[in-house]
């Protein structure tokens, strides 16, 4: 978005921890909601394929701490950071999902009035 299209926040009022949400689009999200769920599920391979290995006893090595659990964390660890690798995005979700918070609702209707409000005054002075 240029800054000429680009809102102004500070005479709109909008907080200014809940702006940066304007700035991500729905399909930003989604990616980044997509990335965060194959992270998860690469890593739940990780643990299953060390639960295999580990009572096959393909491998066998022991932690006092961890036991029986020592290879399919060992492995959990690793397919993670595989996937945190394959998968960067799913960290544009590190701060606190702003969806879920309910003055983002909020703010999503005064950021919206506040546009269609400016594209009004812009169509006004233009004419």
């Amino acid at each position: 978005m240029s800054e000429s299209k680009r809102p102004n926040f500070k005479v709109s009022g909008i907080p200014a921890r809940l702006a940066p949400a304007a700035e991500v689009t729905d399909g930003e999200y989604r990616t980044a909601r997509l990335h965060r769920a194959a992270i998860f599920t690469i890593t739940g391979l990780g643990l299953l394929l060390g639960w295999v290995v580990d009572n096959a006893n393909w491998i066998v090595v022991t932690i006092p701490i961890l036991n029986e659990l020592t290879i399919p964390t060992i492995f959990g660890i690793v397919f993670y950071l595989i996937a945190r690798y394959r998968f960067p995005k799913a960290s544009q979700l590190k701060s606190p999902r702003l969806r879920l918070y309910p003055e983002y609702k909020r703010f999503k209707l005064a950021s919206d009035a506040f546009a269609k409000d400016a594209k009004a005054n812009l169509e006004r002075s233009s004419e």
